[in-house]
């Protein structure tokens, strides 16, 4: 099976980099960043300084942490290797195992908590690991199913760790939850 999932995913690569450039190199390789752990730790710490989302900048944390480790194990377990080959351009020549994508599931769990606490911007936040997701794949770093399990993960982890901080601020109770929607709190 990893051997067709390689196949596939290699397949899946190369057809991506078919628009590659020097332009939307240097554009991908600045847009990856905002998965990276400097950018999502400085995304939380800003939310910590105003109180109306200070429950995101809390949770922000919490989801960068969790994810990190869990992450990381699940490369360990899986240790599926990264794109490579002739037919593929790696942007470095990272030697970790590939899947899930980190910097995908570090930022959809930290981004969608944020666009969560921000009502008007909820959609422009959102895509962010989308876009990083992307990019991942478009540098080479990732095969998209790297890249679609990162995101299901972090935004897995996004979404439990909204429904705890709800339960904790007594916001919603636990027999509630068939029959209430949940809003992010200050909303």
């Amino acid at each position: 099976m990893e051997d067709a999932y390689v196949r596939w995913g290699t397949e899946m690569v190369s057809l991506v980099q078919l628009i590659r450039t020097p332009a939307l190199d240097q554009i991908f390789l600045a847009i990856t960043r905002l998965g990276e752990m400097p950018v999502l730790l400085m995304c939380a710490a800003t939310a910590l300084l105003f109180p109306r989302i200070r429950w995101a900048g809390c949770a922000m944390l919490a989801a960068f942490l969790i994810s990190s480790v869990v992450n990381a194990e699940i490369k360990a377990t899986l240790d599926i290797p990264r794109p490579s080959g002739h037919e593929v351009y790696t942007a470095n020549n990272t030697t970790t195992s590939a899947t899930p994508s980190a910097h995908t599931m570090s930022a959809a769990a930290v981004w969608f908590l944020l666009a969560l606490s921000l009502p008007g911007w909820r959609w422009a936040v959102g895509a962010i690991p989308i876009v990083v997701g992307f990019t991942r794949v478009y540098l080479g770093m990732h095969y998209p199913g790297d890249v679609i399990l990162g995101l299901a993960l972090g935004a897995l982890l996004a979404l439990s760790l909204l429904l705890i901080v709800e339960v904790a601020s007594g916001r919603l109770r636990p027999w509630e939850l068939r029959t209430r929607k949940i809003k992010a709190p200050g909303l």
